[in-house]
């Protein structure tokens, strides 16, 4: 069955490696994604005054925000989980450990296009 692996992480600097490290494995490809929390939005929302002309309460708060990424990938392998977990470890850190980031694999019942079905 194919899995849907996520990262995300406020490491910006390390996901180009982590990128690297996942491909290695065998992962075809992923998409990267720009990401900020609910919770430091909406406490940021609630300290700013707007004004009549001003830019969309997004925007300005993006401009201030801390950003995470988001890594994204579709997995048909299933031995190859393990080996994405550990190399994104290697490069980040104990993912339990705090401020390193934040990793799950979800099951996907249904893809519509596979791009390999086999191991190399």
């Amino acid at each position: 069955m194919a899995k849907l692996v996520v990262l995300i992480t406020r490491q910006l600097e390390q996901v180009d490696d982590v990128a690297t490290a996942w491909e290695k494995i065998g992962v075809e490809g992923a998409t990267i994604l720009d990401g900020f929390g609910v919770r430091n939005y909406q406490e940021r929302a609630s300290s700013v005054e707007f004004l009549p002309g001003m830019r969309s309460a997004i925007n300005l708060l993006r401009e201030n925000q801390e950003h995470s990424i988001l890594l994204l990938s579709v997995v048909y392998v299933e031995s190859r989980i393990q080996p994405i977990i550990q190399a994104t470890q290697d490069i980040l850190g104990d993912l339990e450990a705090p401020d390193t980031g934040f990793l799950f694999v979800l099951d996907i019942e249904w893809v519509t296009r596979k791009v390999i079905t086999s191991e190399r």
